[in-house]
């Protein structure tokens, strides 16, 4: 089953940086989309022989910009940075593969780790540096699950 979060980014990280940093661990296989952009994909098998994967897509700006500046849940700072940003989808069917991913992507960005949010996709949108801080300090994690 197909779970999702999202990471947003300053306008400078394209799909092609993510990529970068990315293919230093894995092989990262370009999916051609039908609106001409491309999807980057991470697949593995896994113990039982099943397909883990990751799948990263770049939404929409304004329409994605639009939903959250328009909600007063986030918080303010988030709020106002998003119309500067690049959005991405992370679809995934294995956490432990999501978190590889993440922290992969997280450290590699290090750079712009203040400019950078994560959306769970349970309603919480958190500042990356306090996202990659629970991945390295609170054994077995999830954000899915409110803390």
């Amino acid at each position: 089953m197909s779970q999702t979060i999202g990471l947003i980014a300053p306008n400078s990280c394209d799909l092609h940086i993510l990529e970068l940093i990315l293919q230093e661990a894995w092989a990262i296989d370009r999916i051609p989309r039908e609106s001409g952009k491309v999807d980057l994909q991470i697949q593995l098998i896994g113990t039982g022989n099943e397909t883990l994967y990751v799948s990263i897509s770049e939404l929409n700006l304004l329409a994605t910009a639009e939903e959250y500046s328009g909600n007063e849940d986030f918080p303010e700072q988030f709020r106002g940075a998003v119309h500067d940003s690049r959005f991405y989808s992370i679809a995934f069917n294995s956490l432990e593969l999501a978190k590889d991913v993440m922290r992969i992507l997280l450290n590699g960005l290090a750079s712009d780790i203040n400019k950078l949010w994560i959306d769970d996709d349970y309603g919480r949108v958190m500042p990356a540096a306090d996202f990659l801080e629970n991945l390295a300090t609170i054994p077995g994690w999830d954000w899915r699950h409110s803390s």
